[in-house]
């Protein structure tokens, strides 16, 4: 979820800061701000997998590309992510027993990583659902508003209601971020998880770009149609959030949002 904000709020800096020069020392700022937050983020996870890094480069590198294969493919499913540690502890335990004895992976696979993964998963978790992946992209842009909401009030150095009912969004921001939050993240999540589940190498893996073509294309139009009533239109404030009330509503949606990715996630 962080990383999915990061990247809707890196793109939303990106297109500001070359639209709106006047406000790049602020934007910079808080772009690192983000940045920081991403670090501490894959800093985290470095160390959750660095507990189990020394097992697996003991393991023969027949099996450790075959490990990688199948950790990648466990992280695209809708799952609790204590239940994924616990499916890659398993298949980490059994490889190092079948190396020991001196069976080949493809063996311990049956030739099919796929069908070998799901045999966890279907213990486990489940598949990203159309629920899933509809709550996801809502947690994300609702998120996403409300961050950005409170970065326009917080640059004034004025919090206060006046500030919370000035300060609004724009059309341009709001639509952008609708598109990336509902078509580019779930496009991309499902994306990944077929490309590890069929292994896709060399020139077909580069599929997995295609769904870039979303953030980058609405960026793109942004950035370079000049036309007046378009802009005009991509321009115009839209008033969300502008006072307790509908923060509060936003607040509740968002948590509501999450609740129901963790209802996804626990139901098999």
């Amino acid at each position: 979820m962080m990383v999915g904000l990061t990247v809707l709020l890196i793109v939303t800096l990106m297109v500001l800061v070359i639209s709106k020069p006047e406000s790049r020392g602020v934007l910079i700022g808080f772009s690192g701000v983000i940045i920081v937050i991403a670090l501490i983020g894959v800093y985290i996870t470095h160390q959750q997998v660095s507990r189990v890094k020394a097992r697996i480069k003991r393991l023969p590198e027949s099996y450790q590309a075959v490990y990688l294969s199948a950790h990648e493919l466990v992280g695209t499913y809708g799952m609790l992510k204590g239940d994924k540690q616990e499916i890659m502890g398993m298949i980490l335990e059994i490889f190092e027993h079948a190396s020991i004895d001196g069976r080949h992976v493809d063996e311990v696979i049956d030739h099919d990583l796929a069908v070998f993964v799901d045999g966890f998963i279907t213990e486990k978790g489940k598949r990203h659902t159309a629920w899933y992946l509809l709550s996801y992209a809502t947690s994300l842009f609702i998120g996403y508003l409300l961050l950005m909401k409170a970065y326009k009030v917080i640059r004034t150095g004025d919090i206060s209601m006046e500030m919370v009912q000035s300060e609004t969004l724009d059309v341009g921001l709001v639509a952008t971020y609708g598109l990336v939050a509902y078509i580019f993240f779930p496009w991309l999540l499902l994306i990944i998880q077929r490309s590890t589940k069929y292994q896709w190498r060399g020139i077909k893996r580069i599929q997995i770009l295609i769904p870039f073509v979303v953030p980058l294309g609405v960026m793109m139009s942004l950035m370079l149609i000049n036309n007046p009533e378009f802009i005009k239109v991509v321009d115009q404030p839209v008033p969300l959030f502008t006072n307790l009330w509908t923060i509060g509503i936003g607040v509740l949606l968002f948590m509501g949002s999450l609740w129901m990715i963790r209802i996804q996630q626990k139901r098999h």
